[in-house]
């Protein structure tokens, strides 16, 4: 009941250990998105702000920051919530928490990118 639980974990502390590296978590995961949706010459513009622009490096900085807190967060919740509820709750509370985590989660993102003018 606990093991997606530790994965989560994993991934949410390696998200948290790229934040202060040259390429946080968003700014890797983000290059995909961008090409999709401006293409490579897009994507040298995206590139061009981090190297260029303080407040962009720090608000995807803090983004991703916060989604790896909130994937870490999430996952030690998952491992209370398993060893505190009965066994036949778990999996449905769980499912039912992350749905509710990741909503939160993926509006919260999308607010904070309108507001800092992160986005491609």
């Amino acid at each position: 009941l606990v093991r997606e639980a530790w994965l989560f974990l994993i991934v949410g502390l390696w998200i948290l250990g790229t934040v202060p590296t040259r390429r946080p978590f968003l700014m890797i995961m983000g290059r995909s998105i961008v090409i999709a949706k401006v293409g490579m010459e897009g994507l040298g513009k995206f590139e061009a702000r981090w190297d260029a622009e303080a407040e962009f490096r720090r608000a995807t900085r803090f983004l991703s920051a916060i989604w790896g807190l909130v994937f870490s967060l999430d996952a030690l919740i998952q491992v209370a919530v398993a060893y505190t509820l009965p066994v036949d709750a778990v999996p449905g509370v769980s499912t039912a928490q992350w749905l509710v985590v990741l909503a939160g989660l993926i509006t919260f993102h999308t607010v904070y990118t309108k507001r800092k003018d992160l986005r491609a």
